[in-house]
């Protein structure tokens, strides 16, 4: 069984604008850094379970990111309903991953939210992308 532990929510439910495609040239020719959902379901192909997550923002938004994590998504979304939406499409392989800022007001209600309402089965933290 091959399991994948770390996959980021797709940037996009749909196809990506030309406008949107964004790579990170640190890595040889660089890394594609946007993506559409279905082109996660392809990538998850020879995957027999995938854990999928976003990153929660810090709640001030004064951090410097790469790309827009949600930028072809409804904006009343976060990543927690992003990963959840993900998971959806195939329950038995992908396993939706809340994440959460130490600095958000709402941090109990949106762990509760995350495990009772979307499904979310485990949490991602990432102190060092979120700026704490």
């Amino acid at each position: 069984m091959i399991v994948d532990v770390h996959s980021h929510n797709p940037t996009h439910e749909y196809d990506v604008p030309p406008e949107d495609v964004v790579t990170n040239p640190i890595v040889g020719t660089g890394v594609k850094l946007a993506g559409a959902m279905s082109e996660y379901v392809e990538a998850m192909e020879p995957v027999d379970k995938s854990f999928v997550f976003g990153i929660a923002p810090r709640p001030s938004g004064d951090e410097h990111v790469l790309t827009d994590w949600n930028a072809g998504w409804d904006d009343d979304l976060n990543q927690n309903d992003i990963a959840a939406r993900v998971a959806a499409v195939n329950p038995d392989k992908y396993i939706p991953f809340m994440s959460l800022h130490p600095e958000q007001p709402d941090i109990d209600e949106e762990y509760d939210r995350a495990v009772g309402e979307l499904g979310c089965r485990g949490m991602k933290l990432a102190l060092s992308y979120q700026a704490v």
